[in-house]
């Protein structure tokens, strides 16, 4: 009888080991199959995190809100300094971390104000503020960031 009781606890410990193995080898599949999943959400999140700062310090600032405001639409990029927004551009470009390129646009709001500088070979994010009044102009426009990794 007792040969028995041994023989039963031996099988049932081989049955949890196994049990306990399968389990461990299951989390860890499911840990590798979704690593990349669990990046792109963090990735998405830090964009947006920093986009959002980059917009709100221009939103808040009334010299760059004022230099919106006067600039004549649409205002691509690559002509930020020529229509007077030079500092908006320096302090896009002071904001903007050092693994990530952001361009902006200025534009109506009916617009699409899309990018079209942008690389092919790079997810973009992009994100819209709006800039709509100081004290002596009431003018909506969006202020559209673009940003991809270097």
């Amino acid at each position: 009888m007792r040969m028995l009781k041994k023989k039963n606890k031996k099988a049932w410990v081989k049955i949890l080991e196994v049990f306990v193995s399968i389990m461990i080898m299951s989390a860890a599949i499911v840990l590798f199959l979704n690593q990349n999943s669990f990046y792109k959400d963090n990735t998405e999140g830090e964009f947006n995190e920093k986009m959002e700062n980059i917009l709100r310090t221009v939103q808040r600032n009334d010299g760059l809100r004022g230099e919106i405001l006067d600039a004549s639409l649409p205002v691509e990029w690559g002509d930020f300094e020529v229509s007077g927004l030079t500092n908006t551009r320096t302090e896009i470009i002071a904001k903007t971390p050092g693994n990530l390129v952001c361009e902006s646009k200025i534009c109506y709001l009916e617009d699409n104000c899309l990018n079209l500088n942008t690389p092919a070979d790079k997810n973009i994010y992009s994100i819209t503020g709006y800039i709509s009044a100081d004290l002596d102009t009431y003018s909506p426009r969006q202020l559209k960031l673009f940003c991809w990794r270097k």
